[in-house]
């Protein structure tokens, strides 16, 4: 099964170290995905350092479309690295197709002092090896939700371990992470993917260590913040978000491979 990153992180820039990917060959071009992400406000007065908004890589070919943030009243101009882009004024900036040239940091002017918007860090990548991503996301308060896109070649379904991951982020040094993380998968039609279970008692520490993922200490919720979801080949798209409503900073995780674990089941685990 190869999975083809669209829209999203293959590692995480300044929160965690990059996860190893093995055995899927990431192709380009092909299907393009589709990357919406807003931008966040905050407050930047010199005393306390506003959020540094979401870190994002993405393939080549990737549709990236940056939002202002839905509160935002003020004049916009769009910038990148610092530099005003030219007729950049618009609630939107769309970078189709982004290629290697577009990756920088992205953000707006317009707003009084002290407020801002909490800038995109863009990073178009190389096609390579991609077995398991992570995205880093900035999410607004209120209603806010960031999508990301994938793509899953190959012949027969696969399992995926999908996480949102916000109240353990706390133990990494995340000053705001979303308290309650939400996410939701979409095929190509915009169906959301579902799927049923025998219900079992899962063990989840288990479960995420049999793929590397590092243990959730912050209460997040199964379900709506993790699970193992069986992905049929195709273009898909997540919609993170957090149900308290708050917003926050998410690290949006997908694990190939994963398996259910069983309490009770006795795991072998065999090494060099």
């Amino acid at each position: 099964m190869t999975l083809r990153l669209l829209g999203v992180s293959i590692v995480l820039a300044a929160l965690l170290a990059p996860a190893q990917a093995q055995n899927s060959q990431v192709t380009f071009p092909g299907n393009r995905g589709i990357t919406t992400l807003v931008l966040g406000m905050d407050i930047s007065n010199g005393i306390v350092a506003p959020s540094s908004g979401s870190h994002v890589r993405v393939p080549p070919y990737e549709w990236v479309t940056l939002q202002v943030p839905s509160s935002w009243t003020y004049p916009i101009q769009w910038w990148k690295d610092g530099k005003p882009i030219a007729g950049a004024t618009g609630t939107s900036l769309l970078l189709a197709p982004a290629v290697q040239s577009d990756s920088g940091s992205y953000g707006i002017t317009g707003a009084p002092f002290p407020l801002i918007a909490t800038p995109v860090a863009l990073d178009v990548v190389p096609a390579g090896h991609a077995a398991n991503f992570s995205a880093r996301l900035q999410l607004a308060p209120g209603s806010g939700s960031q999508t990301i896109g994938f793509v899953v070649a190959g012949k027969t379904a696969a399992s995926y371990l999908f996480r949102a991951v916000g109240p353990s982020l706390a133990a990494f040094g995340i000053a705001q992470p979303a308290s309650v993380p939400h996410f939701r998968v979409f095929d190509s039609s915009g169906k959301q993917v579902s799927f049923t279970r025998v219900a079992l008692a899962w063990d989840w520490p288990a479960t995420f260590a049999s793929v590397g993922a590092f243990p959730l200490t912050g209460g997040e919720l199964p379900g709506s913040a993790y699970d193992v979801y069986p992905i049929a080949p195709g273009a898909y798209t997540v919609e993170v978000s957090d149900d308290s409503g708050k917003g926050g900073t998410v690290l949006f995780e997908a694990y190939d491979g994963a398996s259910l674990i069983p309490l009770g089941a006795v795991v072998v685990v065999s090494g060099g």
